[in-house]
């Protein structure tokens, strides 16, 4: 396995769970798709494919987990369009403009209508947890991204004691400096 970006969280004490203990966690609760009506779902699945029963792959001292999340999203765009097709026939109809209550019971049931047509986006993410050298490694550039999954081992835990990786420069004058410093000979 190869990590494409990285989100980088240093341990800032030792990981209160061993392996074993990590591995039953996970497994309590692992990843199921979304339901018909559901906006989101989350969870682990085993990390060397779904024929495999470990929810933890341990190599070296290094743990890695698979995180899975899925989401439908509503086409913004969509869901107006028809709200305002839905307006006009209850202008035409009752002779006066809906009221903010009415236009939302429209737009909720224009969405829950939505829902189960929707095609949910599903994305996996790999950490690797190297408590030797106190890092744990997420396999993902969107700090929002890295910081649920981080946040998902947490819950499932009970604690996880890491924090965001911060230089003390900011990396745009790093940069600056750095391309200044260049000799281009």
């Amino acid at each position: 396995m190869w990590f494409r970006s990285l989100s980088l969280f240093p341990l800032t004490s030792a990981l209160p769970f061993g392996l074993d203990e990590l591995e039953a966690a996970l497994g309590n609760q692992p990843f199921r798709p979304c339901g018909s009506l559901e906006l989101m779902s989350s969870g682990f699945e085993p990390v060397l494919g779904p024929k495999a029963q470990s929810f933890v792959h341990a190599a070296e001292d290094v743990w890695t987990v698979r995180w899975v999340s899925e989401e439908k999203r509503l086409p913004g765009g969509y869901v107006r369009d028809q709200l305002a097709d839905q307006v006009l026939a209850y202008e035409a109809r009752e002779g006066h403009a809906p009221g903010s209550r009415e236009k939302k019971e429209m737009k909720e049931g224009i969405e829950h209508a939505l829902l189960p047509r929707l095609i949910p986006r599903r994305r996996r993410m790999f950490a690797s947890i190297d408590a030797a050298r106190g890092w744990v490694i997420v396999d993902g550039a969107a700090s929002k991204q890295a910081e649920a999954l981080v946040g998902a081992i947490r819950q499932r835990t009970g604690s996880l004691p890491v924090s965001p990786w911060r230089t003390q420069d900011d990396w745009g004058s790093a940069m600056t400096q750095w391309l200044a410093t260049v000799s281009y000979t």
